[in-house]
């Protein structure tokens, strides 16, 4: 995953060099990403085994029906 922030006064100049490079140099970069990547999967995308449409009706009840 490559992350840019629209907010930054460069936005479009970062992304449109990034761009700009040979997709052998992205693969790269996203090859030396891999072991962080892997960590971001595990620690915010897979943390729970399970039950999210409990969770999530819970969240709404609490916060936004109570």
């Amino acid at each position: 995953m490559f992350l840019f922030d629209e907010n930054d006064d460069n936005f479009h100049d970062n992304l449109r060099h990034f761009l700009s490079q040979p997709i052998e140099e992205i693969e790269r970069l996203w090859e030396e990403k891999k072991n962080f990547r892997q960590e971001m999967i595990k620690e915010y995308f897979s943390a729970y085994s399970g039950g999210a449409a409990k969770r999530a009706a819970q969240i709404l009840l609490r916060d936004y029906l109570n």
